[in-house]
């Protein structure tokens, strides 16, 4: 039986480390230790993360994972797969809603182009006839790009990165070239602001699409202030490690690779 510590493992099962550690503050990934304080793993914790992982990417939230480990840890195939069947029958039926819904949101928002195309270009005052729809929600007055909540994300996503070891590895460099020489801040919650160029403002926007397609549980707001923009990140309580790791150097998976 193979043993891992904490980076081994995160390569081999290709998640970042502070992923694995977020499992085992959750309950979900016990942790043996060694003589020295390091965390040990085995093959059958590697199997363990894999198992997770492949619930998360079906859209579980963490407590129904956690229940399927103890029917996991249970030993009994069967009840795996009986347990794993009604849950993806409500994730199917919740996914047939969410579609329904986008499609109605987006229909709102075609009304709303329709009716500022048809609108004439006149140069004074803004009058009654120009108003937005009242379904339409109104933007901000501040000029303020808001990444949107994804319908997964009010459903409380899985608090796990969904990238591999290096596309992981390649997404940090992408947040270091794009952040290089902002003034970063750490904020009461854990979460970051940073202050940056506004000429990179594309480039971020399109990005944070990006972290949110694999990392559904941040929140992310752009700001425009002059030559300036603002990014806000914020993450729910107990992710302030992966908010960091979009910010800060983590070394923690340096210098090892996964044993054969």
């Amino acid at each position: 039986m193979g043993t891992y510590r904490i980076s081994q493992l995160a390569e081999c099962a290709g998640v970042p480390a502070t992923t694995l550690r977020f499992y085992e503050k959750e309950g979900l990934l016990p942790a043996a230790r060694t003589a020295s304080g390091y965390r040990q793993y085995t093959d059958s914790d590697r199997e363990r993360v894999q198992f997770i992982t492949a619930a998360k990417h079906l859209g579980l939230p963490l407590d129904q994972i956690r229940e399927l480990l103890t029917v996991w840890d249970g030993g009994r195939c069967r009840s795996v797969r009986d347990e794993l069947q009604l849950l993806i029958t409500a994730q199917s039926a919740a996914a047939g809603e969410r579609i329904d819904d986008l499609r109605a949101f987006r229909g709102r928002l075609a009304a709303a182009l329709t009716h500022l195309r048809e609108l004439p270009a006149n140069d004074g005052p803004c009058d009654p006839a120009c108003s937005l729809p009242t379904d339409v929600p109104l933007l901000r007055r501040r000029a303020m790009v808001a990444i949107p909540a994804t319908a997964e994300q009010h459903e409380r996503p899985p608090i796990a990165c969904s990238l591999d070891g290096s596309a992981y590895g390649d997404r940090i460099e992408e947040w270091r070239r794009l952040l290089d020489g902002a003034e970063v801040e750490r904020l009461p919650d854990g979460g970051r602001a940073a202050r940056l160029p506004a000429e990179r403002a594309a480039a971020l926007a399109q990005l944070i699409v990006a972290e949110q397609q694999c990392c559904p549980f941040f929140s992310f707001r752009l700001t425009f202030a002059g030559a300036h923009i603002e990014l806000v990140a914020h993450a729910p309580g107990g992710a302030e490690p992966l908010v960091a790791g979009l910010f800060d150097q983590d070394p923690s998976a340096a210098g090892e690779t996964c044993p054969s």
